[in-house]
């Protein structure tokens, strides 16, 4: 195909990431593909816990009973099955430490392996951490996931971005998973009107959530928050510049959405002025 006549759009891609992936692993990939690996932030250790609990929890049912601003604490409920009805009993409570994750409770011996659990925890990170992971490297450079079915999963990225897919796709291969990604060129229409459609879909999403985050705007907002607002609106407009040629006949219909999104939050940003 003739690049010069058929210019490319972008690309669709999917990826799997590993079940499983040390934390150390993780920084260091991230720091090869020239991301920063501090984005693969520390786990606190009430997470952490969480997440080791769901070793704990057979036969018995933990439920969070307090917080405090450093400790949380949760009980740990017997549970077994007695003439076809279910019975529970309390056995005790653990309090885990938010700063340093020590763990203290009425049996010592479950504390330990609680607290083994947590600190294995806190070394790795798992499927749904690393696609997170993705999708703030995608989000942190200014591009976009546009998905492609409701369920996510299938993504377009415009090819403006298309070297940032590589990147991650070096970082997933690095750790143990991997991407998959198709070229997508000008010159097939319903190729074109998909991506438009898709596109627009996604844009207004941001408009709407837009739209819903003005309603935090109030008499004493800080100028902070109007300001990220006011950033918001920027970066949607910037969007619509950016994918302009992808969007077909719709950039006219997001401009006035993206116009009436920007006229509502100045109402906002007034009232908060005249209260």
């Amino acid at each position: 195909m003739n690049e010069a006549i058929n210019p490319a759009m972008g690309v669709i891609c999917s990826w799997k990431a590993p079940k499983e992936v040390s934390l150390e692993l993780l920084r260091n990939s991230l720091e090869d593909c020239g991301f920063d690996p501090m984005m693969a932030r520390d786990m606190i250790a009430r997470d952490a816990f969480t997440r080791a609990a769901r070793e704990l929890s057979e036969a018995r049912v933990i439920d969070k009973v307090g917080e405090d601003e450093t400790t949380v604490s949760f009980q740990f409920t017997k549970k077994w099955m007695e003439e076809q009805e279910f019975k529970f009993d309390k056995e005790f409570v653990l309090t885990v430490h938010k700063e340093t994750g020590t763990i203290t409770g009425g049996n010592p011996e479950l504390a330990k392996t609680a607290f083994d659990l947590l600190v294995q925890h806190q070394g790795k990170r798992n499927t749904s951490d690393v696609s997170r992971l993705i999708q703030k490297i995608i989000e942190s450079a200014g591009a976009d996931l546009i998905p492609l079915r409701e369920q996510g999963g299938v993504y377009f990225v415009p090819d403006s971005h298309k070297d940032l897919i590589g990147a991650i796709r070096k970082l997933l291969k690095d750790i143990g998973g991997y991407l998959s990604s198709f070229d997508i060129r000008f010159g097939q229409a319903d190729t074109q009107d998909s991506v438009a459609e898709a596109i627009t879909n996604h844009m207004h999403d941001l408009i709407e959530q837009f739209k819903e985050s003005c309603a935090e705007i109030k008499p004493d907002s800080a100028e902070w928050l109007v300001n990220r607002r006011k950033g918001t609106i920027k970066s949607i407009k910037d969007k619509l510049k950016c994918y302009h040629g992808l969007l077909q006949g719709y950039s006219e219909r997001l401009g006035q959405e993206i116009e009436d999104a920007e006229t509502l939050m100045l109402e906002h940003i007034k009232k908060e002025t005249e209260a």
